[in-house]
């Protein structure tokens, strides 16, 4: 009974992880300027699979990717960010998984 619960939760729950910013923050703060271009050469491979996955149009990768922030749609600091494409993403994940969405389990 313990584990079911357990496994319900991990399915329910969602993160997200502002990358770009984290990466830049990394970049930043950590005292060694040596990580600087290696960070740069990441953030653009992220970028290059953010534009494929886009372009692939898979519900799981591209919820991974607005959970990345790595589309413009999902960045809420971007003139791009639009809640509705975020939304639409989201279902399309939760239908290919056989799910629909339940606001009271959806964490944010």
């Amino acid at each position: 009974m313990i584990y079911k619960r357990k496994t319900e939760i991990k399915e329910t729950l969602s993160f997200s992880i502002h990358t770009p910013n984290m990466l830049k923050e990394i970049a930043q703060c950590s005292g060694m300027s040596i990580y600087r271009i290696p960070i740069a050469v990441l953030a653009g491979y992220l970028g290059r699979v953010a534009a494929r996955c886009a372009v692939l149009s898979d519900p799981v990768l591209n919820k991974l990717m607005c959970d990345m922030t790595l589309y413009s749609a999902a960045d809420p600091e971007s003139e791009e960010h639009d809640p509705v494409k975020v939304e639409k993403v989201l279902n399309n994940y939760l239908k290919y998984q056989g799910r629909k969405r339940d606001a009271k389990n959806e964490h944010k």
